[in-house]
């Protein structure tokens, strides 16, 4: 017997592009704390594995780690596994299976059972220490950011390397393709006389020699005698599976280090106007890009909100086997228009957001938005594999009201599935040849201008935007 539950109303905005590939139009729940799920406790982190099952990391009260593996259908499978201490991140190895988990005293290995294989101690937690970070790479080779330290392992736990970082470091990446490790966070220097934080994007062998450093502006002095710096922090780095690395980060404003050195300006790509932010007024806007594991930069894109005081906080990055896009964060504008009418609104509460853009930057293929009234909502953690990705999603519940409007409050994971393929751009319809629903998404387009950095090709993208004031949220099929 099956059964399909339906679950709440969501209030979002959806932006599609139409062609050849078709993704779902709105996500499921894969599981919610709300809804009566077991999620072990608070989620933290989570990853997919090879088979579909997703491998979820959670805290109880009293800090202490769990981790619960749940079916395609988002149903518990097998026990949950508590661990000895807090854990804070973990990470599958999609060959065998195993799994990586970081936490405040150790690096452990499980099988895909669950069971320990091996554990290595890692050194005490420092007072200014950002959240602990492990990655395996496509080989099983596993690395962990722990005390501002870089630690690499071999798949059976023989310790590789380890080196102290200069900058404060964030997230990790490993690519056993060319053996090394990629690492961003921020560094604090002294420019345009004050502190300035500059993102970092360095590379590590596995016995910890450094390889190369991208985002190193030699010329902080000349540049600030030009323009007063925005400050910019790495957030998070993520190897695609096309094999390229991809950086997300957070920018303080338009005059930034990753427009690239006077007469040298890097191949960042705009189509609209949230990704051509120089004439707005955000506060915080994010920036991701692509780099080869040689450490050159390939494209970038900006993404911001243009009304005054408008903030976008990215959380997570990841990106498919064709190149494209995903990630997470949380905005305080609404997404309004995709050509030069500066439409979007002040949400009553900070939302988050799942994007997903074309492997040219040229277009968005996915924008969805989850309001629920005036309660802010949070997506962070990001996976994906294949045609699936897993986002977790937090609703917090409004001052002085128990429950957060349509939404179920608490944790929740969303599942996205549907193929991003490639792109095939004669394929797309042209808007001055169609009527006012002549897109696949059947509703009205809009023909954005491109706005391109140096070098960057120019923009062909035709987006489809379409509002859905009440869409429904479901859950996938269960067997009872």
């Amino acid at each position: 017997m099956h059964t399909r539950l339906s679950g709440p109303l969501l209030a979002l905005t959806l932006l599609t592009l139409a062609g050849p590939a078709r993704a779902s139009a709105t996500p499921d729940i894969l599981a919610a704390a709300g809804l009566g799920d077991e999620l072990g406790g608070e989620p933290v982190a989570l990853d997919l594995a090879a088979d579909g099952t997703t491998l979820l990391l959670a805290r109880d009260a009293q800090g202490r780690g769990a981790v619960l593996r749940l079916d395609p259908l988002g149903a518990p499978s097998g026990a949950v596994r508590p661990l000895s201490g807090r854990a804070e991140d973990l990470a599958v190895d999609r060959r065998t299976g195993n799994l990586a988990v970081v936490g405040d005293a150790e690096l452990a290995l499980f099988d895909p059972g669950l069971a320990p294989l091996w554990q290595r101690p890692l050194p005490p937690r420092r007072a200014d220490e950002p959240a602990r970070r492990v990655a395996v790479g496509e080989l099983g080779r596993v690395a962990a950011l722990a005390a501002n330290e870089l630690h690499s392992f071999s798949p059976a736990g023989h310790a590789l390397g380890r080196v102290a970082l200069v900058d404060q470091a964030r997230d990790l990446a490993v690519v056993d393709a060319v053996g090394v490790v990629v690492v961003t966070g921020s560094l604090r220097r002294s420019a345009c006389e004050r502190p300035l934080d500059v993102a970092t994007l360095a590379a590590f062998a596995f016995d910890g020699a450094p390889r190369w450093r991208a985002l190193e502006d030699v010329d902080l002095d000349v540049r600030c005698e030009r323009e007063d710096l925005a400050g910019a922090r790495g957030v998070a780095v993520a190897r695609g599976e096309d094999g390229n690395i991809y950086l997300l980060a957070e920018v303080d404003g338009a005059a930034n280090q990753f427009r690239g050195p006077p007469g040298q300006p890097a191949t960042n790509v705009a189509f609209d106007t949230y990704t051509a932010p120089e004439p707005g007024q955000a506060a915080l806007y994010a920036y991701y890009a692509r780099y080869t594991a040689d450490g050159e930069h390939l494209l970038g894109q900006y993404f911001a909100l243009p009304d005054a005081g408008s903030v976008v906080r990215p959380r997570a990055i990841a990106a498919d086997l064709h190149g494209n896009v995903h990630l997470t964060g949380v905005a305080s504008h609404s997404l309004g228009a995709a050509d030069e009418q500066l439409r979007s609104e002040r949400l009553a509460a900070p939302a988050g957001f799942y994007q997903v853009v074309e492997p040219d930057l040229e277009a968005r293929r996915v924008w969805h938005q989850l309001e629920a009234d005036d309660a802010p909502t949070e997506l962070s953690a990001l996976a994906i594999a294949d045609d699936r990705a897993v986002a977790l999603l937090h609703v917090a519940a409004a001052p002085g009201r128990p429950h957060a409007g349509p939404l179920p409050t608490g944790p929740s994971l969303l599942l996205w599935s549907g193929q991003h393929g490639p792109v095939d751009v004669e394929k797309r319809p042209d808007p001055e040849t169609q009527g006012t629903f002549g897109y696949e998404s059947g509703v009205s387009g809009s023909d954005p201008s491109c706005h391109c950095d140096a070098h960057a090709p120019p923009s062909s993208a035709r987006l489809t935007l379409g509002m859905f004031a009440l869409a429904g949220l479901s859950r996938p099929r269960r067997r009872a």
